[in-house]
């Protein structure tokens, strides 16, 4: 995955396929923490507002 710090927010982006239990687990990671999933086609990344 990729992290990206930006202005206003951070992004996580997966690079390549991550198996569907490994997906499960960095989703509720993430979601615990506060991130939201951002929907955006082929840029579709989790998102946490700072």
């Amino acid at each position: 995955m990729t992290l990206i710090n930006e202005k206003d927010c951070i992004k996580f982006k997966q690079k390549s396929w991550i198996e569907r239990q490994e997906w499960r687990e960095i989703n509720d990671i993430l979601r615990v923490n506060g991130f939201a999933w951002l929907p955006n086609g082929k840029d579709s990344c989790w998102i946490k507002m700072i």
